[in-house]
């Protein structure tokens, strides 16, 4: 992150995690970043699994596809579920358009369902796993874009 005056300058966050990870003031990324990272990963270690950035599918689809599966989705949603906020803006370095941040961004693991709830493992403040109304769960997860990433084994 660079600023220059008023106008801050920062990566694409489907490009690259934006701020440091290890402190408060940063944002995030996005899951191209997480799809590249596990991909590093996977491939350096010699594993036996296929990541993949399956953004775009409904929670509804997720959990028939992978939960049904025994395969749980890291989503984007917002910290305990609450509405989400317009953030800072910036300029991406490499294009010159503006980008905007959503605020309370969270990533959580979708790792079950019933009639009324979607059941998350939830790493903020050791939250364990936390069931969150399916109608709640929609919509955090429309404003963060849809995003999610499957680890499936070969």
């Amino acid at each position: 992150i660079i600023f220059d005056g008023d106008t801050m300058y920062a990566p694409d966050p489907n490009k690259a995690f934006v701020g440091n990870p290890r402190s408060d003031d940063s944002y995030g990324c996005y899951a191209p970043v997480i799809v590249n990272s596990i991909q590093k990963i996977i491939s350096d270690k010699n594993l036996n699994f296929n990541v993949k950035n399956v953004s775009g599918t409904s929670l509804k689809d997720l959990c028939k596809e992978y939960i049904d599966n025994n395969i749980p989705v890291v989503v984007w949603a917002s910290i305990d579920m609450e509405p989400t906020k317009t953030g800072a803006s910036w300029i991406i370095h490499d294009t010159g358009k503006e980008f905007t941040w959503t605020r309370r961004e969270h990533c959580l693991v979708l790792v079950g369902y019933d009639d009324n709830h979607y059941y998350f493992n939830d790493p903020y403040e050791n939250n364990g796993v936390v069931g969150y109304p399916k109608e709640t769960c929609e919509k955090r997860y429309s404003e963060l874009f849809k995003q999610a990433v499957v680890m499936i084994p070969n």
